[in-house]
Formats: C-alpha cells, sequence, structure tokens
C-alpha cells in the first residue's frame, strides 16, 4: 500500500489523496512505463508552527511515490504545475479521503489564464528546445527519449489549451495512436507541428481568472487544516 512505501514516516503521514499519474494516466503507457504515484500528506496542524520546519515532501523508488505536504501541493498546484494539477482530475484514486474530496472539487480554484499558459506552454516550450538541440540520433536509446518527450510535448499543448477553453482536464489522450506516431517524425518536423500546435495554445481564448485568487485558496487551505488537521 501507499503508506507502506514511506519507511519510518508511516506514523504520522495521513494521506488525504493519492492515485497513479503520468503515461498510466494518460493511456500513454508501453510495457517498459512505471506506475508513477502521488498523492497529498495533511499534517497535524502543531507540526507546522513550532520551531523547526516539517518536511513537506516525501519521495521512494519501487514503487514510486511522491507526497507532497498540503501548502506545498497548494502553493505548486496555484503554478499550474502540469503534474500536480494531474492528481486533480484522476478518475480514480487509491486514497480519497473526505479533505482529499474537498480539494478535488474546488480543484477550480488553482486555475488561471497567467498559471496555465506559463506553466504548460513553458514546460513544453522548454522540452521542444531540448529536442531540437539533441536533434536525430542514430542511439535507440536516445531516440526512445525523443519520441517519448516529443509525445509528452504535444500532450501538453492539448491539455493546456483544453484548461484554458473550457476550465476542465481531461487526462487520458483521445488520440493516443497520432501522438506516438508524431514521436516518430525526424527531429525538425516534430518541431515543426510543435511550433503550429504552440501557436494555437497561445492564440486560445480563456475562460478562467487573469491569476489566481490566493485569498480563495488560503480560505481553502485553512478550512481542510481547521476541519481535517
Amino acid at each position: 500500500m501507499v503508506e507502506s512505501a514511506i519507511d519510518g514516516e508511516k506514523p504520522e503521514l495521513k494521506i488525504i489523496l493519492s492515485g497513479v499519474v503520468g503515461s498510466q494516466a494518460y493511456g500513454m503507457a508501453t510495457p517498459a512505463s512505471d506506475e508513477d504515484r502521488l498523492g497529498i500528506v495533511l499534517l497535524p496542524t502543531h507540526s507546522l508552527i513550532g520551531l523547526d520546519s516539517p518536511t513537506e515532501t516525501w519521495s521512494t523508488t519501487n514503487p514510486d511515490l511522491t507526497l507532497h505536504e498540503l501548502g506545498k501541493f497548494m502553493r505548486l498546484a496555484a503554478k499550474a504545475n502540469p503534474t500536480i494539477l494531474d492528481l486533480l482530475w484522476l478518475v480514480d484514486y487509491d486514497i480519497a479521503h473526505p479533505a482529499g474530496v474537498r480539494l478535488v472539487e474546488q480543484r477550480s480554484l488553482f486555475l488561471s489564464t497567467e498559471a496555465v499558459r506559463r506553466a504548460f506552454g513553458g514546460y513544453a516550450l522548454d522540452q521542444a528546445r531540448a529536442l531540437e538541440r539533441r536533434g536525430d540520433s542514430f542511439s535507440s536509446d536516445t531516440r526512445k527519449r525523443t519520441a517519448k518527450h516529443a509525445r509528452h510535448c504535444f500532450r501538453l499543448m492539448r491539455q493546456g489549451e483544453e484548461l484554458l477553453r473550457t476550465g476542465t482536464m481531461t487526462l487520458h489522450v483521445p488520440n493516443r495512436e497520432e501522438l506516438f506516431a508524431l514521436g516518430e517524425l525526424p527531429v525538425v518536423e516534430i518541431i515543426a507541428r510543435f511550433h503550429e500546435a504552440y501557436a494555437r495554445f497561445e492564440a486560445a481564448p480563456s475562460i478562467l481568472p487573469d491569476v489566481p485568487d490566493r485569498m480563495a485558496i488560503n480560505a481553502l487551505l485553512l478550512e481542510i487544516r481547521e476541519k481535517y488537521g
């Protein structure tokens, strides 16, 4: 189980939300793909106000698991960190404590035009630039990494545009075969197609507020701490 993966820490951890993210959630997993889990921990309020700053992130491998304390998770979510937002749009959860369910119910609070454009667009653009610098390679391992990065660039553009236009996000990609085919193209063609997708993303109209409502996010954080911490 999730809690047993955190040796020595588990008696103090209250996991309020966790699930499988990454390629498995996107429907883009291959036989070589890992199963990545992400979760949220709610620390007791008294542990947050002592002399020493508490741990805010716990990570393990085998299984691959990352847990963030609620406050850190919400700060990252307010920046529209794509991996963080994934957890709030999963269909199924390993753990869904009422505090975690409350967070999912209020997930739209974390969305803003500025943050989504910066996070989704910025991350995809960085990946595309890395692909361009790397270029084509005869190495099978490098080619596999190139194809994987290319697929995720286009996925990010689709998900980011969906968030801007609708305020929601579909994690499971509807065009798996198309994305895998794109990843096999020569890098110069991948980059050309990426810039087309990026231009559409940048031009997409947004129904989201310009910036996140930090007062509302903070009020939600305090509400959850008061009721469940």
